[in-house]
């Protein structure tokens, strides 16, 4: 198993291009730095040879309006 699931969050250490869903952000911890991608969204994921832990977690886990998430995607979180 490359993942574990904890109800509605599943945390994994391999990046993956998850299937197309609306309802769930995937947060990726990649050599120090944050990566929020919308999984409602098309997006390829390339990282160096490093360790990267990944978050899939609804939407509504967050608290904040979809539009200030919307200015976060795909961008570097440092």
């Amino acid at each position: 198993m490359d993942y574990l699931d904890l109800g509605p969050v599943r945390v994994s250490t391999t990046p993956r291009t998850p299937a197309p869903d609306p309802d769930r952000y995937q947060l990726a911890l990649v050599t120090g730095d944050l990566v929020l991608c919308d999984t409602a969204h098309p997006y390829e994921a390339a990282t160096p040879a490093t360790r990267t832990v990944v978050l899939q977690l609804p939407r509504t886990a967050l608290p904040f309006r979809p539009e200030r998430v919307d200015r976060l995607l795909a961008q570097r979180i440092p």
